[in-house]
């Protein structure tokens, strides 16, 4: 075999191998942004369970009518369960919602409840938590979305299957849903 044949193999060969590493190191980049992602929503969400206790007792000392509370509890502990997918943690968190959504709805017609500052500093630091989640949900979806279309063409694909990189889920709660002031009652 001639010398610049075996050179030109081992070119390609050297091509192939760097091409190959480098689209590995991009996997590896976009996996670790989806985990931040993931634990970025993790964060907030914990944040806005300790918050929905709190919201709960404020409400609870005011509520005639205890059932929307009951739904609150109930759908913040089916949201809490552990060792669920993106998808099913986004149908819970998106039941909560409407769950919180109803208890603020039903408090508009509460006076003293509206006129409680810890109820309204609770109602500020969910829209704040809202808002922090949907820049999470954001962020978390991007870098899925990046890591599936990545998995999912070709040549980088061939890459994705050796190494076992896997698909992404989007977290597709809608925090945008919850109603926090009373102007905005025909939202839910």
């Amino acid at each position: 075999m001639p010398v610049a044949a075996i050179v030109a193999i081992v070119v390609v060969l050297a091509v192939l191998a760097g091409w190959v590493a480098l689209t590995y190191r991009s996997f590896v980049t976009l996996r670790n942004l989806v985990q931040e992602g993931r634990r970025r929503i993790d964060l907030e969400l914990n944040a806005r369970y300790g918050l929905i206790s709190s919201f709960v007792e404020v409400v609870a000392t005011h509520a005639k009518d205890t059932e929307a509370l009951e739904a609150v509890i109930e759908a913040r502990t089916l949201a809490t369960e552990p060792g669920t997918s993106m998808t099913v943690r986004g149908q819970r968190e998106d039941h909560l919602t409407q769950a919180i959504s109803r208890v603020i709805v039903l408090s508009e017609q509460n006076a003293a409840l509206w006129a409680d500052q810890s109820f309204g500093s609770i109602r500020g630091e969910l829209e704040a938590i809202h808002t922090r989640i949907t820049e999470a949900s954001r962020f978390y979806n991007a870098n899925a979305r990046d890591l599936n279309a990545k998995r999912e063409s070709f040549p980088s694909n061939i890459v994705a299957s050796v190494f076992h990189f896997g698909h992404a889920e989007y977290f597709q709660a809608d925090p945008t849903r919850m109603v926090l002031a009373s102007d905005q009652g025909d939202a839910a």
